[in-house]
Formats: C-alpha cells, sequence, structure tokens
C-alpha cells in the first residue's frame, strides 16, 4: 500500500562490512498478514511482504546491533513487534504456541542467550507480579534477578547479548569496577559502540568514585548569582554535602522528594546540606517544582538539560542521582536512595558518645516495583513542555492487568505506577506537544499491554482489555487524545476492509486514496493541538517546501511555539531550496575510483537532456527494490539524453561498490560514505531514501521523487517535447 509509506521516519545508515557473513531472518507469527518492517531505532533498514504468518529478510551482517520489527508505521495501528539482535547468521522468529504474546528468537549466539534471558526473567516476574506472592518471596525473586543478569553477562562475553546487558551492571558499579567488567569481554566485543562509550563513562567516573575528591561546581540560583558548590563544602556548618542531580520532569526524582525532606528536616541543623543540580531547561518549571513541594535547600541550574556542565563532570548518566560529600571535600557516598539516605546521614552524623535520638514519625509506603528491573531504563532526557502550573491526569483502566506501568517519552522513562484492580493514575505537569507511551514493560519483560497518549492539559482515559484485539484500546479526553483516537479508528476500519477477502482491486485503490488523504483532513481539523502536528509530519514527505510552510501558517498561535513545528520549519525551509522550478545545487563528491565527479559537469554534458540525482544506498530494500525501475529507464533513455548521477548514502565503501556491480548500475556513482551526515543529503533536504530529483539542461528541477513506472513515464514525457 504505497500510501502507508507516508508515516515513515527519515532512514538513517547502518555501519557495517560488505565482507562479513550475511544473515537470513525467517519469521513465523500466527495470524500476522501484511508487512513488516525492519528497523534499528528510529531507521528503516528493509520490509517484506508476510504470508501466511511468514516472512524473510535477507541482507549483509556488519557489526552487531539491536534492531526491531514492526507491521506498523508511524500513524498505523500495530499488531506485533519485537526486539533482536541483528548478527550474522540464521535467525529463527517464532510465536510461543501457547502465548501469541511471547515470541522466541533463536539461531545465533547473542539472540539465543537473549531469547533464554527472556524466558528465565518472564518467569520471575510473573511470579513477584502474583498477588499469592510473599514480601519475604519478593525480595528473594529480586536477589534471584539480580544473579540471573550477573550470570548472563558472564557467560556471554563473547556475544553481543552480554554487551546489550553490561550497561544495567555498570549502573551499580564504580568507575573502576565498570572497567574491570569490561576488559573480561573479548577483543572483538571490546570494539564495540556501546562498550566503547561505556568505558569513557566509566573512566569519567573514575573521578567520581567514593574516596575520590569533589569536583566543584559553579551555577546560578533562582537569582542569577553563581553558587559554588565549593562554598558550601567550605562552610564550617556543614558536615556533609548531598549533591543532588534531579529535575521537575522526572518522576522517579519527584519520588525521592519526601525522603530528602525528611533527611534535610531531621540533619540540617546538625551539619547536612544539599546542593540541588536540576536538568531542567524550564525556569519556571524548575522553580515552580522548588516551591510546591517545599525542597528548602540550595537549588542552582544552567538550564541546559543533560548538557549540564556538572553532568559531564560527575559522569551522570540517569537521574535521580546523587553524591555525598564531607567536610575535606571527599565523596563518602553516591546514589543514596529512599531510607538508605536517611541511614548513611545519620551513621555519619553520630559520634559514638551521643546516644541515638529516635526518628521523628515519617512513614511512606511506596509501590514495590522489582528494583533491579529499573536497570533497564536509558537515561532520562529533558522534556521541553509549555505554559506553567496546567497538569495533566491519566486514569486508566486495563482489565485484567496487575503489576506495574511505566511511562516514557521516547527511550526515556517518566515515571511509573502500581495497577491495583487494573486501575492506575499518572499526573504531572503538562507538555502539550510531547508524545509519550504506557506500557507495563520494561526491556527484558514480556509486555501485554502498551500505548501513546498526549500529557497535554486534562484528564486523559485509558480504557483496554490486554488480552483484546490490537488497535482497540482508547485514549480520549483532551483534544490530541480524542483526535488521535478517532484517526487510529478510521485507519483500522479502512484496513479491515482493504484485508478483508472480498474487497475488489477498485475498492482497494480507492481505500489507499482514502488512508493517504487521511493525515491531510486530520491536520487541517486539529490544527490546534498535538496530533494535527503528528499528522503533517506524516504528510510532510509528500510535501514541497512552500507546501509545508503554508500547512504550518494553519496552525494556532499556541502550537506554533512547538519544537515540532520550529523542527518542521527547518526542513521546509531547506526544501524550498529543491523545490520545482528551483536551480540545482552542485554536488562534489567521489566515485568509485575516488576522482571527483561533479554534478555540474553531468548536467553541462551537451549529451544529457535529463540528470536524474538519485539518493540510495545499499543496505536500504526500498531503493534497491526501485533498482529495476532505474535501469529501465537508463537502459530505454540513456540513448536519448539522459543520465542518472547516483549519491549513495552509505558508509561502507565495499558494500557501496559491491551493490553497484551486483545489480549492474551502471550510471554515474559517488559518495563522501558518510551516511546521513552526506553533504549532498543536507543540502537536498534528504529525510529518507530512496529520494531522486529531475534536472534539465538550464539547471532546473522539474521533477522529484519519481518511483516505479512513474519515472519512465515521466522521462519519455518530458524528451517527447
Amino acid at each position: 500500500m504505497k500510501k502507508l509509506f507516508l508515516f515513515a521516519t527519515a532512514a538513517a545508515v547502518l555501519c557495517s562490512c560488505s565482507n562479513q557473513p550475511k544473515y537470513i531472518i525467517d519469521g513465523d507469527i500466527a495470524g500476522l498478514e501484511g508487512t513488516v518492517y525492519l528497523y534499528q531505532g528510529d531507521s528503516l533498514i528493509d520490509s517484506a511482504a508476510v504470508k501466511a504468518g511468514k516472512f524473510q529478510f535477507r541482507g549483509n551482517a556488519g557489526a552487531p546491533a539491536v534492531h526491531y520489527l514492526l507491521d506498523s508505521r508511524e500513524g498505523q495501528p500495530q499488531a506485533f513487534a519485537m526486539q533482536f539482535i541483528l548478527e550474522p547468521g540464521n535467525i529463527s522468529i517464532k510465536s510461543d504456541a501457547e502465548d501469541a504474546q511471547v515470541r522466541h528468537t533463536t539461531g545465533t549466539p547473542a539472540n539465543d542467550a537473549s531469547d533464554a534471558y527472556s524466558v528465565a526473567s518472564r518467569t520471575l516476574i510473573k511470579e513477584y507480579r502474583d498477588q499469592a506472592t510473599t514480601d519475604e518471596r519478593r525480595e528473594a525473586i529480586e536477589k534471584e534477578f539480580e544473579q540471573l543478569t550477573l550470570t548472563t553477562i558472564d557467560n556471554n562475553r563473547d556475544n553481543f547479548f552480554g554487551v546489550v546487558l553490561m550497561p544495567n551492571r555498570a549502573y551499580e558499579l564504580s568507575g573502576q569496577e565498570t572497567l574491570d567488567e569490561i576488559a573480561k569481554f573479548s577483543p572483538e566485543m571490546q570494539q564495540t559502540k556501546e562498550l566503547t562509550e561505556l568505558k569513557t563513562s566509566a573512566e569519567q567516573k573514575l573521578k567520581t568514585d567514593v574516596g575520590q575528591p569533589y569536583i566543584d561546581i559553579v551555577q546560578n540560583n533562582a537569582e542569577g548569582q553563581p553558587v559554588s558548590l565549593k562554598s558550601v563544602i567550605d562552610n564550617p556548618a556543614n558536615k556533609y554535602t548531598l549533591v543532588d542531580f534531579w529535575a521537575s520532569w522526572c518522576g522517579p526524582c519527584m519520588g525521592e522528594v519526601p525522603h530528602l525532606k525528611k533527611t534535610y528536616g531531621e540533619f540540617h541543623d546538625k551539619g547536612f546540606e544539599i546542593y540541588g543540580v536540576s536538568f531542567d531547561n524550564n525556569r519556571d518549571k524548575w522553580l515552580a517544582a522548588v516551591k510546591d513541594n517545599g525542597m528548602d535547600w540550595i537549588h542552582v541550574s544552567e538550564l541546559q538539560q543533560f548538557d549540564n556542565r556538572a553532568a559531564k563532570d560527575y559522569a551522570v548518566q540517569g537521574i535521580p542521582s546523587n553524591f555525598l560529600i564531607d567536610a575535606q571535600g571527599v565523596i563518602v557516598a553516591k546514589n543514596l536512595r529512599g531510607e538508605d539516605l536517611y541511614k548513611k546521614v545519620e551513621e555519619l552524623l553520630k559520634s559514638p558518645s551521643e546516644p541515638q535520638m529516635p526518628r521523628r514519625g515519617f512513614s511512606i509506603k511506596l509501590p514495590r516495583p522489582m528494583k533491579k528491573t529499573l536497570l533497564f531504563a536509558s537515561a532520562a532526557v529533558l522534556l521541553c513542555g509549555c505554559g506553567t502550573g496546567s497538569k495533566y491526569v491519566v486514569e486508566g483502566h486495563i482489565a485484567g492487568l496487575e503489576g506495574t506501568v511505566y511511562m516514557f517519552e521516547g527511550d526515556s522513562l517518566i515515571d511509573s505506577a502500581v495497577v491495583e484492580g487494573g486501575k492506575f493514575r499518572f499526573e504531572g505537569p503538562a507538555d502539550i506537544t510531547a508524545r509519550r507511551t504506557v506500557t507495563d514493560s520494561r526491556e527484558g519483560d514480556a509486555q501485554r499491554f502498551g500505548t501513546m497518549f498526549f500529557p497535554e492539559p486534562g484528564t486523559v482515559s485509558i480504557e483496554d482489555n490486554p488480552d483484546a484485539p490490537a488497535g482497540s484500546t482508547r485514549v480520549t479526553g483532551t483534544p490530541a487524545n480524542d483526535a488521535s483516537s478517532a484517526f487510529r479508528a478510521s485507519a483500522m476500519t479502512l484496513m479491515d476492509e482493504y484485508h478483508r477477502e472480498g474487497t475488489s482491486e477498485g475498492r482497494r485503490r480507492e481505500i489507499e486514496d482514502e488512508l493517504g488523504g487521511l493525515p491531510r483532513k486530520t491536520a487541517e481539523a486539529n490544527r490546534d493541538n498535538a496530533f494535527g502536528i503528528m499528522a503533517l509530519e506524516g504528510m510532510a514527505p509528500t510535501l514541497s517546501g512552500q507546501e509545508l510552510l503554508d500547512r504550518i501558517a494553519e496552525f494556532s498561535p499556541g502550537m506554533q511555539k512547538s519544537r515540532e513545528l520550529a523542527a518542521l520549519r527547518t526542513v521546509a525551509a531547506q526544501r524550498l531550496k529543491t523545490d520545482i522550478g528551483q536551480p540545482y545545487m552542485n554536488i562534489m563528491q567521489g566515485d568509485a575510483d575516488g576522482q571527483i565527479v561533479t554534478l555540474t559537469s553531468v548536467i553541462d554534458n551537451p549529451a544529457n537532456k535529463y540528470t536524474l540525482v538519485d539518493f540510495w544506498a545499499s543496505w536500504c530494500g526500498p531503493c534497491m527494490e526501485e533498482v529495476p525501475h532505474l535501469k529501465q529507464a537508463y537502459d530505454k533513455f540513456h540513448g536519448q539524453g539522459l543520465e542518472i548521477y547516483g549519491v549513495s548514502l552509505d558508509n561502507d565503501n565495499d558494500k557501496w561498490l559491491g551493490a553497484i556491480r551486483e545489480h549492474g548500475m551502471g550510471w554515474v556513482q559517488v559518495s563522501d560514505l558518510n551516511g546521513f551526515d552526506n553533504l549532498a543529503a543536507k543540502d537536498y533536504a534528504v529525510q529518507s531514501i530512496p529520494s531522486n530529483f529531475l534536472i534539465d539542461a538550464q539547471g532546473r528541477i522539474v521533477a522529484k521523487n519519481l518511483r516505479g513506472e512513474d519515472l519512465c513515464s515521466k522521462v519519455a514525457e518530458l524528451l517527447a517535447e
């Protein structure tokens, strides 16, 4: 369905080596039909048709990396999703015969290890969440889960799954301990991007291990006055100073505030101070959180999110994070949570002769999710909100669901909540353009429930039965969520009709047109909320620069300030330069022999009446599907004045040249081997591939993104004039 490709995010380059072995992915997912897409992060790698639940991918295997399979593109209902490790060999993906939600990925070392770990962890998680499980048994399960992770890492230091799990282990290790663990991996695994980055982080962490001297921080307080950490530590009244890294948007951070307040209230007069470093980027939200929560200690911030200089100095990868420093400026403890903070400060401040004072009556019953599973969270990143004081409330009712649900923005954990009787609740500062996900799974967990929502002001209702068909979740209550729910319902109705056996081919073509038009209609009807922006993003690849700017201008003043529309404006401004009728921009890149071939030299060649600038890559499945059409046009019209100037977004020379030879792409080929950082890709505002521009002999762009038979038809039309 051509129109469904409008929902794709921009593809990005993979790093691999053509001389390495191939991979084959054989999938057998009962009940699955249509198309599955292969992603690395947000980057589309390939797609495959599904027949009777079966599909296959083939390609050259580069460095092992985590990949994803989905049966949906952005804006479409999703029934199937899973994560696996792409590495050389035959990878088998199958549904569990007894539970369609459980899938097994086997056939290569990393995937075999991942599957075994997943099976073992699911067993533990299921028992943990069982209401009949005692607290004592839950504590034992937490220890078993931790040991499972440690054992799995130790047994897989020669494959990528051990690498995948290592950051979870490193979270609780000192810098030196992390370096020691990395050294136990095979030489090949130590060269992976993941362990290389972890090593860099560990080397910085060495400087902030317990026993190391503190690193000074100088940042502004609420009044804009610089306050140094040194001035706090040097204050004779302060025996111990807690440097606390936090943010107003961070749910786990705010969950720690009662413990910080308890410890501060008890021990401040005895020599305990807190120096709070905020990772906010919104001054009003930062100060409002301080005021509303009664956080009456020292607060500073650069309002630079995770780009805060102190975050880099202290190797902070996730928040909340803290460092306890004594009066001599030595770090004596790190990452004290909950009651551990109170106990440690009490221990340090209590002299041998001083009788232990009774604690104040203060008790908070917190949810008990598995502590160790929290290690699977990515470092939280800052949210960019709009306005101050407005809040969102999420009220969920998922029949049959128990345990814990987690709120994410992208890969960043925002908050968690306990599910009781299928019900859960979130609340926090509203962000009218953010997109978040609520799910009952973390990495390594089996997933029963997951849905997207917008945290805009008001009460958002999420209702579903996790055992109901995919796409049945209803998210309503605020404008963007109502619009999203309506869009999903319309798309599902059309897709159900499309896949129905009795639907005629004529009706299927009509449905394709209707699906292609849905984003436009939705954007037009929702110019005052975030889902309208999301719909515009879906249709943006088909719009010219001016068309995109015109659509952006139609949104309300409140939406105009959003970061999403700002990003689209940047795209549109660059795209204006490559709209039809605009002059081409020269490209100067090396061919297979390393010789510079300019686009100008090709266009200026008197033999060439039209030149097609084709952006592609060897790893791009849709690009390679277009090759037969390119060859057809080239063979038919090259002698009449058609030339093709191929610009590869590969970053591997062997893969690039191998694809040219294998597919007989006998036209001009150039590349700077910089992936999507290719300078020409930036000049031509290329957000995804395949992408092409047809240029006449006068250097004017006369057509864009000609696919399939459209290329031959357009060239034939132009040459006949």
